[in-house]
């Protein structure tokens, strides 16, 4: 996706100039970047806690 290609580089680019390059509202990509974690990650994140309190029983 544009957005994570943004986030990836954009300690090597302006973020500027990738929304520009690239056609990408600054305000659409700081929004999708302030967004919360995905369901997916809240659920590895739920299921590495179960796991380490499992082991420390």
């Amino acid at each position: 996706m544009i957005y994570t290609f943004i986030k990836n580089n954009e300690k090597i680019f302006p973020i500027e100039k990738m929304c520009k390059v690239l056609q990408v509202g600054q305000r659409s990509y700081y929004h999708w970047k302030s967004q919360s974690v995905s369901d997916r990650k809240q659920r590895a994140e739920l299921v590495k806690e179960k796991i380490t309190s499992f082991i420390l029983i």
